[in-house]
């Protein structure tokens, strides 16, 4: 599935409740630019909202990219809204988890996933969700401690919505263009 539109970034009225740290401003959800970060200023339950400018918007896709993988043991709840009632409810869904089937079992190598608990690098893995496509208004994102966060802060580098494009025919290996002059 391919996402070509973010109806995010036409989002004017983008909004964080507790507010975020101040060289961490919520806008940076908005920014392609992958060392802009929206951080938390605590662990307290971070309510993100927005009305998509211009009117309701097809949402069959959304997630988000956890900055520096600091949304590590959060869990997140997505609802898309019209009218402020809920149209779409996510439920509440793990970020990134330390257990899960395999998790301790060392089958990977010395580590508990195969990669140091330490690096960051592997907690960077997006939450992607893909539904049945709802027409939308605006939206609330709620994340939340859900038991394992190692920081005292949520961070989060690229947040999206969309309308997703499926194609039907995929090449087949081998194939290439052919070019007319």
């Amino acid at each position: 599935r391919i996402i070509p539109e973010n109806w995010l970034d036409e989002i004017t009225n983008l909004a964080v409740s507790p507010a975020a740290v101040t060289a961490f401003p919520i806008t940076e959800l908005q920014s392609a630019d992958r060392g802009a970060l929206w951080r938390s200023s605590s662990l307290a339950a971070q309510t993100i909202t927005g009305s998509f400018a211009g009117g309701a918007r097809p949402v069959d896709s959304w997630g988000i990219f956890p900055g520096n993988g600091n949304l590590a043991g959060a869990t997140a709840r997505m609802e898309l809204l019209v009218a402020g009632a809920t149209v779409y409810d996510s439920g509440t869904l793990d970020v990134f988890t330390f257990s899960g089937t395999g998790r301790g079992s060392f089958a990977w190598g010395a580590h508990p996933w195969g990669v140091e608990v330490s690096n960051r690098n592997f907690r960077r893995t997006p939450l992607v969700k893909f539904h049945t496509e709802t027409v939308a208004d605006a939206f609330r994102l709620t994340i939340a401690n859900g038991g394992g966060m190692d920081t005292d802060y949520f961070e989060a580098d690229r947040l999206w919505l969309g309308q997703s494009v499926l194609a039907p025919y995929t090449a087949n290996t081998g194939l290439a263009p052919s070019f007319d002059d």
